[in-house]
């Protein structure tokens, strides 16, 4: 199991339509954040380009 560690515009209202994206069109899921640790992104959201509020973890369920 592979899980990407990236920089994502939200993780609330705001990113759903990023987060729509890597589900239909990567076929992953948004697996969430660091529960002990907040993480400071550096650059822009994967998808959409916007500046990166949010670093997030992406996989797959088998």
């Amino acid at each position: 199991k592979k899980i990407a560690r990236v920089n994502f515009c939200s993780i609330d209202k705001q990113g759903e339509k990023c987060a729509e994206y890597v589900e239909k069109e990567i076929n992953a899921e948004i697996r969430g954040t660091l529960a002990n640790k907040k993480e400071k992104p550096t650059g822009k959201c994967i998808i959409c380009g916007k500046p990166a509020k949010e670093v997030v973890y992406i996989g797959r369920s088998y």
